[in-house]
């Protein structure tokens, strides 16, 4: 078969379809492409992870070949149907939704948001996402210190932001804080890592606030540098808010930073309430008053005591409640038909309100 594959271990095949241009040119390669691939595999399931990016294709490609379908709801491609004017998105989620087995809600907020578009709850079996902590497994303070050397960052206190450059991540909100920090915490650095249409109105604000000898932009930082840039921060921070029905539907970067034990600043916004432990693990807040953001990064970079036990307190929920291995198990078996009642969920989650490829195979699941 004409498949590129990739072998991840023992448990997966990647295979990478040729690239299609055009909303109905990528569904029906994805389409074909999937009844392809479920011919050759016989998979147990096939999985979805976007509802109308695949989930069309693979609705139908279920129904083609008898095959029960699932789908990831992540939060944003769902939020926006409440909005106005989605009446037409909104009566093809409905379709979809109709020929899926069950939905994997990545979070409390996401499982709410569903219940609003009228899911049953008994089809939605909800999980946030895991951190896989064989990612810090080869990272040392040693790493870190080279991060800090790379950005001539020695002595200072630094604030880090890790996400794509759009404005409901909030970084205008921590350049705009920044002088009242800076008033209080004058070696104050902000590192921002990543890339985005955003880049360049936030060079512009950073001057216009008279702090850009105080930004440092990384760009793109590749995978295996990632976690080293956490363990260089002394603060994490994400004044996430929601912009235009886009928002973050849970913020894993939040747990990163937890796993790291840094204390994390949060928008009190989409799925961070669920993620973050207001005055435990870090601080939310309104991520609209640039006042209040100011106050809970000067606590933080003036009291490392606190800081320091914010983080322990960060670390210590996601080992409890954010293992990749087990939540990765309770989803495959959600899949499998297991039953919930044997599922070993984490404890109970803060829900936030929504308002305002193997072909040696014990079980496959195709996923898309």
């Amino acid at each position: 078969m004409y498949f590129e594959r990739h072998r991840c271990g023992s448990s997966f095949l990647i295979v990478r379809m040729p690239a299609a241009r055009g909303r109905l040119a990528r569904l029906l390669a994805t389409l074909w492409w999937t009844l392809r691939l479920a011919r050759r595999i016989h998979p147990d399931v096939i999985y979805g992870t976007h509802w109308r990016n695949c989930g069309i294709a693979l609705r139908l490609a279920g129904m083609l070949a008898g095959i029960p379908f699932f789908l990831a709801v992540h939060g944003s491609e769902v939020l926006e149907l409440l909005g106005p004017r989605k009446k037409g998105a909104l009566v093809l989620f409905r379709w979809v939704a109709a020929g899926c087995r069950g939905f994997v809600a990545l979070g409390g907020y996401q499982q709410q948001i569903l219940e609003k578009l009228g899911i049953d709850r008994a089809k939605v079996f909800t999980s946030p996402e895991g951190m896989d902590f064989s990612r810090l497994a080869n990272i040392s303070q040693n790493d870190a210190s080279g991060i800090r050397a790379r950005h001539k960052l020695d002595g200072a206190r630094v604030i880090l932001t890790v996400g794509r450059l759009v404005e409901r991540k909030g970084h205008d909100r921590v350049i705009q804080a920044l002088p009242r920090v800076l008033a209080e915490v004058p070696d104050a650095v902000y590192l921002v890592v990543g890339r985005g249409p955003e880049e360049d109105r936030l060079r512009a604000l950073a001057c216009a606030s008279r702090v850009e000898d105080c930004v440092v932009f990384c760009g793109f930082v590749p995978e295996t540098e990632l976690m080293a840039y956490y363990l260089a921060c002394d603060v994490f921070a994400m004044p996430n808010r929601e912009v235009g029905g886009d928002t973050e539907g849970f913020g894993i970067v939040f747990v990163e930073a937890g796993a790291c034990g840094k204390p994390v600043v949060g928008g009190r916004s989409g799925g961070a309430v669920e993620v973050i432990r207001d005055g435990v693990t870090g601080f939310l807040v309104d991520p609209e008053d640039v006042e209040e953001t100011a106050r809970a990064l000067v606590r933080l970079l003036r009291d490392p005591k606190l800081a320091a036990e914010f983080g322990r307190a960060g670390r210590a929920r996601v080992e409890r409640q954010y293992c990749y291995q087990q939540i990765a198990d309770n989803i495959k078996s959600f899949l499998l038909g297991r039953s919930l009642s044997e599922l070993k969920v984490p404890p109970a989650l803060n829900l936030p309100s929504t308002d305002g490829p193997g072909e040696t195979r014990d079980h496959d699941v195709a996923m898309s």
